[in-house]
């Protein structure tokens, strides 16, 4: 009889064993939840972090008893699949085409409208990058950069221009027709 009781009693504190395993387990992650959301609280205070969008996606459920079995949904960050970086914008391309590469990196990277202006800042490189210099420090959101590079390097005007410049273009000496063209 005293073999029986200690074989009931090594099953019941293996089963607490395997109890308290999963009890710890779970602290462990709700101690690392916890500080997590406080480095992200603090991020985001600190303005170094801009939240991404959320999806739902099933974690484990706090009942130890079934443990792996019991599901609940938990909403966890979107990354982008790829992370694609803009190209550097001089001013001697087209304003046009540069904008929509980025306004493309933009989509693709699911940046934020203050992330787009900053992108779009440290990717300006000489002339272009003279423009943000010029720009006072409480406008540099990307709206007001967006309209001092297009009155910079796509005037209004420029469509004119170009037109003037095609009408009074001859063809040089050691030019040949495709390049004129």
């Amino acid at each position: 009889m005293a073999q029986g009781g200690d074989a009931s009693l090594l099953e019941a504190m293996e089963r607490l064993k395997r109890e308290n395993e999963a009890l710890v387990a779970k602290c462990k992650t709700l101690t690392l939840e916890k500080e997590l959301d406080t480095l992200e609280r603090d991020k985001i205070r600190n303005g170094l972090y801009t939240p991404v969008p959320e999806r739902e996606t099933p974690v484990p459920q706090s009942n130890p008893n079934d443990f792996e079995e019991n599901i609940t949904l938990k909403k966890t960050p979107l990354k982008p699949l790829s992370i694609v970086k803009a190209a550097t914008y001089d001013g001697k391309s087209s304003w046009r085409d540069y904008r929509a590469h980025f306004e493309t990196c933009a989509v693709i990277n699911q940046w934020e409208y203050s992330d787009k202006g900053l992108h779009l800042a440290v990717s300006l490189r000489g002339q272009a990058q003279g423009v943000l210099g010029n720009l006072a420090h409480n406008s540099r959101d990307y709206d007001s950069l967006l309209q001092a590079l297009e009155e910079r390097f796509e005037p209004p005007y420029q469509t004119e221009l170009y037109r003037v410049q095609l009408r009074d273009r001859r063809q040089k000496a050691s030019e040949t027709l495709g390049e004129l063209g």
